[in-house]
C-alpha cells in the first residue's frame, strides 16, 4: 500500500471547533473511518469495525490539546467522542452567536482574511444550531462590520442586482479590496503607526516566537523618531527592515543590534540601546511582557509627571501658558494671593507653545492674474439637481470672467442647457 501524505493539522482547542471538525471529517473520510462516526454501531459488532473504531478515536484523541483530553477520556468508541466533542463546543446558544455575529467588526489595520473567517464560522455555528440567516442579511451585516474607509466599494457593491449579489461575490472583492491596500500601504508602513519605506524583493519567511511562519514580502529601510538617554528627540534610521503583513506591530531583533556592535541593556521596566561610544541611542520602557521604544510624546508626559505641585511649569500650564517671566513676577510681587511658586530643577520647553506660535507665510494681497483680456480665463461651476424654483429650475451655471471678475449666474431646468448658456455669456462678454 503506497504511503499516504502526512497532513499537519492544527489540534482542537476552545477557539477552532469549527475548522477542526471539517478537516477532520475529511481525514477520516479519506482514511475509510468516517463510517464508525456517521453510521449506527453494528450488531453484531464485526472485526472490521472494531479496528476501524479504535483507529478513529486515535486519530480524534491524537489531534486535540491537552485541555480537551478530559471530555473524550471516558468515552470507549469514537462515536461517543466525536459526540462529546460537539455537545461541549456547541453548547453555546444561537442568540449569543448572533449578538457576536453583530458585533463583529473589522479595524482600520485589520486583517481581512482573518475577519472574513470569522465572520464564516459565525454563519456555520449559527447554521448548525438550526438558524440559518437569509443570504441578503448576511451580505449586510458582513458590509456592516467594515470602517468606514470601506464605504466606496460598499456603495459599489449595494448598486448591483440582488441575484448577483452573493456572498462569495463580496467576499471575493474584499480580499481584493484588501490586497489592494496591503501593496499600497506596504510601501511605507511596517506596524501600521510607524512610516518605514521599503522596497519589494524577493519574498522570505519568518518565524515568530510561537513557531508559527510568517511571510515577509518586502525590505528596505526607514527611520522611526525616538528618545534617547538625555530624554532628546533622536530620529532612529532602521535597515533590513522586513515588511509582515500579518503582524500587528512593529519587532526590533536583539541579536541583531548586537551583531552591529550596539549594547542592549534590561532592566525590570526599561532597556537601554547603546551605540559603540557608550551613548544611549535609544530608550524602551516595559510594556507587559515587551519593551516598547520611548516617543516624543511619552518623554513629554514622563517629565511632566516630574513636575511638583507649584513648580513654574504646573503654574504655566494654570495660567494658560503664560509667559514664564510673568509668572514669576506676578509671584515675586505678591499680585496672586496663595501662589507659591517653586523651582523644580528641569528646564523643559513647552512643546504646546512652540506649535502654537508657529505661524506661515502671509497671503500675498494682490495675486497676480493670468489673463490678458476678456475670456482668456473663465472660471464655472455647474451645480445641481437641488430644490426645484417656483418656474422648475433645479440646476445653476455660475459664470465669472477673471480679467473683468464679471460673473454671470444662470438657472437651469436641466443640464443640457448650459451649452446654450455659455454661448449667450460669450456673445454678452
Amino acid at each position: 500500500m503506497a504511503d499516504q501524505p502526512r497532513f499537519s493539522l492544527p489540534k482542537l482547542n476552545n477557539q477552532n471547533y469549527q475548522s477542526w471538525k471539517f478537516k477532520i471529517e475529511m481525514l477520516l473520510i479519506r482514511d475509510e473511518l468516517w463510517h464508525v462516526i456517521s453510521q449506527p454501531k453494528p450488531e453484531p459488532v464485526t472485526a472490521a469495525w472494531t479496528k476501524a473504531d479504535l483507529k478513529a478515536r486515535a486519530t480524534i484523541g491524537l489531534c486535540i490539546e491537552d485541555n480537551q483530553t478530559s471530555l473524550i477520556r471516558n468515552c470507549t468508541n469514537a462515536q461517543d467522542a466525536w459526540k462529546a466533542l460537539k455537545d461541549y463546543h456547541d453548547k453555546v446558544s444561537d442568540v449569543y452567536l448572533l449578538k457576536k455575529l453583530t458585533r463583529l467588526e473589522l479595524g482600520e489595520n485589520g486583517d481581512m482574511e482573518q475577519h472574513l473567517q470569522q465572520f464564516t464560522d459565525l454563519l456555520q455555528r449559527i447554521a448548525d444550531a438550526g438558524e440559518a440567516i437569509p443570504v441578503k442579511w448576511q451580505v449586510a451585516m458582513l458590509l456592516c462590520s467594515l470602517p468606514d474607509t470601506y464605504d466606496p466599494l460598499t456603495t459599489a457593491l449595494e448598486q448591483r442586482p440582488r441575484d448577483e449579489l452573493t456572498l462569495d461575490l463580496v467576499k471575493s472583492k474584499l480580499l481584493a479590496e484588501a490586497e489592494k491596500r496591503r501593496e499600497r500601504n506596504g510601501t511605507a508602513s511596517v506596524s501600521g503607526e510607524k512610516a518605514l519605506r521599503t522596497e519589494f524583493r524577493k519574498r522570505v519567511s519568518v518565524l515568530l516566537a510561537d513557531g508559527v511562519k510568517a511571510e515577509a514580502i518586502g525590505s528596505g529601510q526607514g527611520s522611526i523618531v525616538g528618545v534617547n538617554g538625555a530624554g532628546d528627540t533622536v530620529e532612529i534610521v532602521l535597515r533590513d527592515v522586513l515588511f509582515v503583513p500579518k503582524l500587528t506591530s512593529g519587532l526590533i531583533s536583539v541579536s541583531t543590534l548586537a551583531s552591529k556592535d550596539f549594547h542592549v541593556v534590561f532592566t525590570d521596566n526599561r532597556c537601554e540601546i547603546r551605540n559603540q561610544r557608550g551613548e544611549v541611542s535609544a530608550v524602551a520602557t516595559r510594556r507587559g511582557n515587551l519593551y516598547g521604544l520611548c516617543t516624543p510624546e511619552q518623554a513629554m508626559i514622563s517629565v511632566q509627571s516630574q513636575h511638583t505641585v507649584n513648580c513654574q511649569h504646573t503654574w504655566h500650564r494654570r495660567l494658560g501658558h503664560r509667559d514664564p517671566d510673568v509668572i514669576r513676577v506676578i509671584s515675586a510681587n505678591g499680585h496672586a494671593e496663595g501662589m507659591k511658586l517653586i523651582d523644580c530643577g528641569l528646564k523643559t520647553i513647552c512643546r504646546c507653545c512652540l506649535e502654537g506660535k508657529m505661524a506661515r507665510a502671509p497671503f500675498k494681497k494682490q495675486v497676480a492674474r493670468g489673463s490678458k483680456e476678456r475670456l482668456d480665463i473663465v472660471h464655472t461651476d455647474l451645480s445641481g439637481p437641488m430644490i426645484s424654483t417656483p418656474s422648475g429650475n433645479k440646476y445653476f451655471l455660475i459664470l465669472i470672467d477673471d480679467f473683468t471678475r464679471m460673473a454671470f449666474l444662470y438657472l437651469l431646468k436641466a443640464k443640457s442647457e448650459a451649452a446654450s448658456k455659455i454661448k449667450r455669456f460669450c456673445t454678452v462678454l
